[in-house]
């Protein structure tokens, strides 16, 4: 059995006013980070050497519409190739856009955006996945129904396809992934709470839908909804049974249909505040599950094993850790999928970490084989606004 690891060592640096963050990895050493300082959004190159989280000191404004206001609104970041990658965010008028960008070095060079939700106001949930190194899709909630829209890429201009309706009625936490490049779900939340997953396809920038399957027994936790693939037709849903305890379902498709089998009780326990979760792969049949519940204020990181339907934790790689501070908070924000550095060994996970002095935080978590120790530490991302952070402490 392996462990769970971070790196050797943990400094903390404060921010003022940035609240949120995403980031993906677009190889194994280099990533892009957004995030938001004084109601706009910047974006800077870090690399991964050694075990260390490097940021780079150049920041790159994100373009938005008109006078920025965007300091609660969340944002989200994948990456299409090694060079490239899209961002979706909302201007100050709540429409929803794309934009992407490419790396050359620490330089990011943008395109220019284009307006996603076609000039209606969005609500604070959509998300993004990368179908292919030119496609994407994007889901979004138009405070009416829950829209589904893809788009191709050419360098960083963005082409958009016609959007289809996903779910009619209202809906929230509208949350897609990618199972293969022509294939991909959706699961979101109906007006009772209910989850709902739709299977769909894709070819070049059109979307066609397969059938919805509702669960009325499963809900999402607290925190922002997350899904995992295993394979080109199967993946993982984090998600409470009507009972209250956290787990997850095992699903498969044949992009037409979707199976949701019975619920995976992992815990073994209820969780009344759950503020942060993450998933990420380390094979066909393990994921790293990472939650943080707000109720008894520490974080637990494990790993799952799958077996056809069902889903069990490995006990001997779990680890439970507050980092000397208050745990990930506001999940909505700055609580995101982990992003993948090495396949099946390395990952990063989003935290705010420090609510009460904005201190944004990227755990580097690794996964390692059985003679590997269990190294834990990280690095918090500052307020930026083109200034160094402030380092004040290592733990």
């Amino acid at each position: 059995m392996g462990s769970l690891a971070l790196t050797t060592s943990l400094s903390t640096y404060y921010s003022n006013s940035g609240t949120s963050q995403t980031t993906c990895m677009l190889s194994s050493s280099t990533g892009v980070n957004v995030f938001n300082n004084d109601n706009y959004l910047y974006a800077t190159v870090f690399n991964i050497s050694a075990g260390e989280i490097i940021f780079s000191e150049t920041y790159t404004n994100v373009p938005v519409s008109g006078t920025a206001n965007i300091l609660y609104s969340p944002y989200s970041i994948c990456a299409l190739s090694s060079t490239t990658f899209v961002i979706i965010y909302r201007d100050s008028n709540n429409y929803l856009n794309a934009i992407a960008g490419t790396v050359s070095g620490t330089t990011i060079t943008l395109g220019s955006a284009v307006n996603v939700s076609s000039s209606v106001a969005v609500s604070v949930s959509y998300s993004i996945t990368a179908m292919s190194s030119t496609a994407f899709v994007v889901a979004y909630y138009n405070n009416t129904d829950t829209l589904l829209r893809a788009g191709t890429l050419s360098s960083t201009t963005i082409t958009l396809g016609t959007a289809v309706t996903g779910y009619t009625g209202a809906s929230d936490l509208p949350f897609v992934k990618s199972l293969s490049s022509s294939a991909f779900v959706l699961v979101n939340m109906d007006e009772n709470g209910n989850l709902v997953f739709r299977p769909a396809t894709l070819s070049t920038r059109t979307i066609t839908l397969g059938t919805a399957n509702s669960q009325s027994s499963l809900y999402y936790p607290s925190a922002y909804p997350v899904i995992e693939a295993l394979s080109s037709t199967s993946f993982v849903v984090a998600c409470v049974s009507s009972d209250g305890y956290l787990g997850l379902v095992v699903c498969s498709t044949d992009n037409s249909t979707i199976t949701v089998n019975s619920f995976q009780d992992i815990f073994g326990t209820t969780y009344s505040s759950i503020i942060g979760i993450a998933l990420f792969p380390i094979s066909s049949t393990k994921i790293g599950y990472v939650v943080t519940d707000g109720g008894v204020d520490y974080t637990i990181a494990t790993t799952v094993s799958i077996s056809g339907t069902s889903a069990s934790i490995n006990s001997g790689d779990t680890i439970q850790f507050t980092l000397g501070v208050i745990p990930p908070y506001n999940s909505s924000l700055s609580w995101t999928n982990a992003s993948v550095v090495t396949a099946g060994t390395e990952f990063l996970v989003n935290v705010l970490e420090k609510p009460s002095e904005n201190s944004l935080c990227t755990y580097l978590i690794t996964y390692t084989a059985p003679t590997g120790g269990k190294k834990w530490g990280g690095i918090t991302i500052s307020k930026w606004n083109g200034i160094t952070p402030s380092k004040i402490n290592s733990i």
